[in-house]
């Protein structure tokens, strides 16, 4: 749409789609809804739109937010897109991240100082901004600085050679000598900065502290490396890619030796440690931790691993992409194989897992050849289910017989597996086994399954049914977390463990609520809970209207509160030594705090005594239109009162002494303020709207915390 100069967009579209403005090159301004969630790379979105100047995002959007132009998220600590014609920008001090290809392409751009706070710069950030010559650059940034500047004069107008930068080598350019030399005096190699560079051999100085991520991605012709004393930063994979290398020394002072370091060094044949390494030690073609029982790494050219007695645990990734690997005898002291511990290693038939092992991790023998070799179906291997071939399978009974499930077996059948039965021989249901199972509806246990392990079922939104057996022993609220619509636990008579009370479904060994009867109006909290804190707890429970807690309970969070809309009153057993109630509000025993309000409560009368409101204690009450606070008041929070969009009739006392950042902003009362100076009884709570400066008279001498601080655009006060 060449000719489209303005546009806004209206309030209920969530998502913005990639190329969705592109070649729009008339476009000037777009105005952005509270309702947009997502926008779908940002750089592609307004690709070709030259003259945007004037995108402004609704202040009431969660997710992105606007000024002058730039699209940030809402809290400003990243920039996603800048506008092509800017001359000038002042980056904010909340910054972290400058995203792929935010300013690419802003021509009229000579200079840019960035913030302390940046961290990170992504791909091709500043391409082609052909003006940009100027930059100050903060330490520590995390920054492919050939593609991030490549086509501006800041980059391409610096000598061939290594280029170094304040000590920091941040790339290279041109060509380089076959036997690079880094001089004494730098610090560090910056993430990707020798990337592709074509030297056989590099000596580091002494002084070298840091090597960053993939710093030295596929040099092809580097052949070894021996790194210094001095070094104690080892970024992740630096030498990926580096099939030439046959060497490496490494200091005591790396502190991690592994796949993250030796990571795609696919002819190393050689790894040197220091005899006196205190974490680290080789032997043979492994490296192993210092005790011996974890192996780390093993060499890329083992043909067959004879794994020696006393090895507990194959760490993830240890031998991938071995590619002559043809058999692995493990030994009966092995517990646990790790994540893509054999994955690609494609000559790989001949191993047994012993039943020694209690955890295979997820994709552990993927792309072997005795995974090649299988049929479509359920992968069984030694009494271990390793995966499944094929797709689209809706209903799966494990084999009885079946000892052991690894993490994620199921995941070709992720997205359509609805009902899961799992026999009695399986005594433990590992972590993350089947989480994030999208479309699982019911899962079956036998009798004799005891254990299931923290978030083995944790995001599957559609589960709704789940038949526990009485020989369960151990489960927690975390083994179906986020099941948002898990209401139905079948539990057998004469189990042990799961019982009912209140409307709860719980471990009575650990006290863990498992689930609740969202139907009911009345819902009893049972005796041995210590604390609600778990916001997905009584989602659902539109019903509820009274709640009743234990003389147990010691702490409470709102965010428990929050979906019971229809809340009111909040009994808590007067037995109790850490809280009270009353008339809906929680308090402390001592009475100093309010802790919680239920949600459908209107008006307040907050209790004598109280002298401070907890932090966002009435946050996004919809109902609250009143509250009337004590003269013994002395501090509200922050965000006591945020987003409280029908509170109006308040009245800050005398007594209080100290009100926290965005303790009001967005109720009732501060929407029908004028924009600029937002003043309450003396009170400095804020500004509102773009105001760049504000003048405050004698009338106020009290401020809030932060009041010119949060998404302000105040200049000068």
């Amino acid at each position: 749409c060449s000719s489209l100069t303005s546009l806004v967009l209206p309030e209920g579209l969530t998502r913005i789609e990639y190329g969705m403005f592109r070649g729009c090159s008339s476009l000037r301004t777009l105005n952005i809804p509270a309702s947009v969630t997502h926008i779908v790379s940002w750089s592609g979105t307004f690709e070709g739109c030259d003259q945007l100047t004037g995108l402004v995002v609704d202040s009431a959007n969660e997710q992105y937010s606007s000024q002058a132009g730039i699209l940030y998220n809402k809290n400003k600590t990243n920039i996603y897109f800048v506008p092509k014609n800017v001359t000038s920008v002042v980056v904010p001090p909340t910054v972290t991240a400058i995203e792929a290809q935010a300013f690419m392409g802003c021509s009229l751009l000579r200079e840019i100082a960035l913030p302390d706070s940046l961290t990170y710069i992504g791909w091709e950030a500043f391409r082609d901004c052909s003006s940009l010559e100027t930059v100050q650059m903060p330490s520590g940034v995390q920054c492919d600085y050939a593609s991030a500047f490549a086509g501006t004069p800041y980059w391409e107008n610096r000598e061939d050679g290594v280029i170094i930068n304040d000590g920091v080598v941040i790339g290279w350019k041109g060509e380089c000598d076959d036997n690079l030399v880094i001089p004494e005096g730098v610090t560090e190699i910056a993430d990707y900065a020798l990337n592709y560079a074509p030297m056989t051999t590099i000596t580091l100085p002494s002084t070298l502290v840091r090597i960053g991520d993939y710093a030295f991605q596929y040099c092809p012709n580097l052949t070894s490396v021996d790194l210094p004393e001095s070094l104690s930063d080892l970024g992740w994979s630096p030498f990926y890619g580096c099939d030439n290398l046959k060497t490496i020394s490494i200091p005591n002072g790396v502190d991690f030796v592994g796949i993250g370091l030796l990571e795609g060094c696919q002819g190393l044949e050689e790894v040197h440690l220091a005899d006196d390494n205190p974490d680290y030690q080789v032997d043979g073609p492994y490296v192993f931790d210092k005790s011996r029982e974890t192996i780390l790494y093993a060499l890329p050219g083992i043909s067959v691993a004879d794994i020696p007695d006393g090895v507990v645990k194959i760490g993830r990734n240890a031998f991938a992409d071995c590619q002559s690997l043809s058999a692995v005898s493990f030994p009966d002291t092995l517990v646990e194989i790790g994540d893509w511990a054999f994955g690609n290693c494609p000559s790989l038939f001949d191993f047994t897992i012993p039943e020694t092992v209690k955890i295979v991790g997820a994709s552990v023998f993927d792309g072997t050849g005795w995974w090649e070799s299988q049929g479509e179906g359920l992968l069984i291997k030694d009494g271990c289910l390793l995966g499944y071939k094929g797709y689209g399978a809706m209903s799966i009974a494990v084999p009885n017989g079946i000892r052991l499930i690894a993490t994620s077996s199921l995941w070709s059948c992720q997205q359509t597996l609805q009902v899961l039965s799992i026999p009695g021989t399986v005594r433990t249901i590992p972590q993350d086994a089947f989480s994030s199972y999208s479309a699982l509806e019911a899962v079956y246990f036998g009798e004799g399954v005891e254990e299931i392990c923290d978030y083995a079922f944790a995001w599957c939104r559609n589960l709704t049914t789940v038949y526990l057996p009485k020989s369960i022993t151990q489960i927690s609220r975390y083994s179906f977390w986020s099941c948002d619509k898990l209401d139905d636990f079948i539990v057998p008579e004469g189990g042990e463990t799961v019982v009912e009370y209140g409307g709860f479904l719980y471990n009575k060994n650990t006290m863990d609520i498992l689930s609740v009867d969202k139907s009911r109006e009345s819902l009893a909290l049972p005796e041995g809970v210590v604390s609600l804190w778990d916001g997905n707890l009584l989602e659902g429970c539109d019903r509820l209207t009274t709640l009743t807690l234990p003389s147990t309970l010691q702490s409470v969070s709102r965010y428990v509160l929050d979906p019971c809309g229809n809340l009111s009153s909040i009994l808590v057993s007067a037995a109790n030594r850490y809280l009270k109630s009353s008339n809906g509000v929680i308090y402390t025993k001592d009475g100093y705090r309010l802790v919680a309000v239920a949600p459908a409560v209107t008006d307040v009368v907050i209790q004598e005594g109280v002298q401070s409101i907890d932090y966002g204690a009435f946050r996004d009450n919809q109902r609250i239109t009143s509250v009337s606070f004590p003269a013994s008041l002395k501090r509200i929070e922050s965000e006591a009162f945020l987003r409280c969009a029908n509170l109006t009739d308040f009245t800050l006392t005398d007594s209080l002494e100290s009100i926290g950042s965005r303790a009001f902003d967005e109720c009732g009362w501060w929407n029908a303020q004028p924009d600029g100076l937002v003043v309450k009884d003396g009170w400095v709570l804020g500004a509102k709207g773009a105001v760049s400066s504000v003048v405050i008279d004698d009338s106020c001498s009290l401020f809030a915390d932060g009041c010119f601080g949060y998404d302000s655009s105040v200049q000068s006060v």
